[in-house]
């Protein structure tokens, strides 16, 4: 019995060689030769299964299962579950972590053996690599992370080049208003359900406390009472603030814009670029809150 090693599903034909496989088909289950193009269009499904017989006279058999490099030829398998992808420009294909935000009543902060996983890190450290920190672990898959809070991002990056992180385009991202990655490095601010971020790297190795994630309430929801809009002239107003709280706003691309700390409970910023706009508020050593702005003049 064996399913996808992956955190995306995987088609029959990605296992390295012919092979028959037994799926379940309501009470009974269904032969498939991987090796039969036409009877063996299919997939197995993240955190789904199937059953294989082979003969060997070793102790042990190894089967070996490549990245997906087609669209999946099944269901698919991410619902509710959110994937951050890393994306090395040389590279085939892409590593990923999956997470869920869940409110923060519900959110776990330690281990749970039925709805995380470790990451296992690649013996080929030719592969790129992208995980969730907590703590000092790291992790493939977490089940229930703050939405009120941020998880830390971590890599392992071969060489030197160009990468991006991003969420990949057969994943369903519709349960979250913004998804909001923070570079550190260069203070940059971006909503990944946007574009992905590309940035560069002047050597390879291992990249920690780097990159955030931070998964934002929406206005509507939003219990401290701030709001953000543009009006017709083009200009962003934010409502609701406290006087000291300090507003960032960031263009598309993740580029500081303004950075303004509050005189009143209203601020009003003028000459904004036409498309979206990032507005982060600060208050103190609380969690940042970011908001949504379309400009539409």
């Amino acid at each position: 019995l064996f399913g996808s090693p992956y955190l995306s599903g995987m088609n029959y034909g990605d296992m390295e060689y012919g092979r028959v496989i037994y799926k379940k088909n309501g009470n009974a289950f269904a032969a498939v030769n991987t090796m039969d193009k036409q009877s063996s269009q299919g997939s197995i499904g993240a955190g789904a299964a199937v059953f294989t017989q082979t003969a060997t006279l070793a102790d042990e058999e190894r089967v070996r299962i490549a990245h997906r490099s087609e669209e999946l030829q099944g269901p698919g398998t991410r619902s509710g579950n959110l994937a951050i992808a890393l994306a090395d420009g040389e590279a085939e294909h892409a590593d990923e972590f999956v997470l869920t935000a869940v409110p923060t009543d519900e959110a776990l902060s330690d281990f749970d053996m039925a709805g995380d996983g470790v990451k296992m890190m690649s013996v080929d450290t030719t592969a790129s690599q992208i995980y969730i920190t907590r703590g000092s672990s790291r992790y493939s898959l977490l089940s229930a992370v703050d939405v009120e809070g941020t998880v830390g991002v971590g890599l392992h990056l071969d060489a030197a080049g160009s990468y991006e992180i991003g969420i990949p385009e057969d994943c369903p991202a519709y349960d979250y208003e913004t998804v909001v990655l923070t570079d550190n490095a260069t203070g940059r601010v971006v909503d990944l359900l946007d574009a992905p971020y590309a940035f560069n790297v002047g050597d390879g190795g291992e990249i920690q406390g780097r990159f955030t994630i931070q998964f934002n309430r929406s206005m509507a929801d939003d219990a401290a009472g701030i709001t953000v809009y543009s009006d017709s002239n083009g200009d962003i107003i934010v409502d609701g603030l406290t006087v000291g709280m300090r507003i960032r706003l960031y263009d598309a691309s993740g580029r500081m814009t303004a950075n303004r700390v509050a005189a009143s409970t209203t601020e009003t910023f003028t000459g904004c670029e036409r498309g979206v706009c990032l507005v982060q508020v600060i208050d103190g050593d609380s969690e940042p809150q970011v908001f949504k702005a379309m400009v539409g003049r």
